[in-house]
C-alpha cells in the first residue's frame, strides 16, 4: 500500500497538465468573449433591445406596407389610431412607416461607419504595437487626429466633397458615402489605442515573439479587438 500511493500520486500529478492543456485547446478567444458577455446583464439586455429594433426596422416594412412618403394634408397631426399607431406628421405622412424607413438608413450608416472605424483603428494599432519602428509615427498621428476640432473639420470636408460625390455617385449614394467615410475616418483613434495595448500585452506574455505563430497571433489580436474579452 505504501509503494502504490506514491505511484498513484505521480500519475495524478502527471495527468493534471494534460487536462489543463486539453481545456486550453478547447477554449478559444471567441468562446471566452461570449462567456463573459453572457455574464454581463446590461450587455444582454442591450442586445435584446438591439435585436428588437433591428427586427422592427428590417422586417417591419414588409408587414406595415403604408408608403412613408404618402401625403394626406387632411389627416395631418393626427393622434395614434389603428390606421396610424404613431400618428402623422405635419403633411399627414404615417410616422411609424417613416420611423422604420429612417431606421434602415441609420442602421446602414452606423454599421458601415463602425466597420470602417474598427478596421482602420485595428490595423493602425496592430502595426504600431507589432513594429516598434512605426510606433512613434503612428501614435503621433493618432494624437494629431485626437486633437483636431471635429465640428469645423466636418463642415470643411462636407463642403469640399459633397458636390463631387453627388455628381459621381448620385445624390443619395454620394451623401451616404460621404457620411460614413467622415464618421469612420474620425473615430478610429480609440480602437487604435486599444489595439496597441493588446499587442504590447501579448508581446509581454511572449505571444508575438515566435516567428511560426506570428500570423496566428496577429489574427487573434485582430479578432480580440472586434470582440474584446
Amino acid at each position: 500500500m505504501t509503494t502504490s500511493e506514491p505511484v498513484n500520486s505521480k500519475i495524478t500529478a502527471a495527468a493534471k497538465p494534460v487536462t489543463l492543456q486539453a481545456e486550453n485547446k478547447s477554449r478559444s478567444l471567441w468562446s471566452d468573449a461570449w462567456r463573459q458577455f453572457r455574464r454581463h446583464r446590461m450587455a444582454m439586455a442591450g442586445s435584446i433591445v438591439l435585436v428588437v429594433i433591428v427586427a422592427m426596422v428590417l422586417i417591419g416594412p414588409t408587414i406595415w406596407t403604408i408608403d412613408p412618403t404618402q401625403v394626406d394634408i387632411v389627416d395631418s397631426y393626427s393622434n395614434g389610431s389603428p390606421e396610424h399607431p404613431f400618428g402623422t406628421d405635419n403633411l399627414g405622412r404615417d410616422t411609424l412607416a417613416r420611423v422604420m424607413q429612417g431606421g434602415r438608413i441609420s442602421l446602414a450608416i452606423g454599421v458601415t461607419a463602425m466597420a470602417i472605424s474598427i478596421t482602420l483603428g485595428t490595423l493602425i494599432g496592430l502595426l504600431s504595437g507589432y513594429f516598434a519602428r512605426l510606433d512613434g509615427l503612428l501614435m503621433r498621428l493618432t494624437d494629431m487626429f485626437l486633437s483636431l476640432p471635429l465640428l469645423p473639420l466636418l463642415l470643411v470636408i462636407t463642403m469640399l466633397f459633397r458636390d463631387p460625390l453627388r455628381k459621381t455617385f448620385g445624390t443619395e449614394a454620394g451623401i451616404f458615402i460621404l457620411t460614413v467615410t467622415i464618421i469612420g475616418a474620425l473615430n478610429w483613434m480609440t480602437t487604435a489605442r486599444s489595439s496597441v495595448a493588446r499587442c504590447l500585452r501579448s508581446k509581454s506574455a511572449n505571444l508575438c515573439s515566435r516567428p511560426e505563430a506570428s500570423a496566428r497571433r496577429m489574427l487573434a489580436l485582430f479578432a480580440g479587438t472586434f470582440c474584446p474579452t
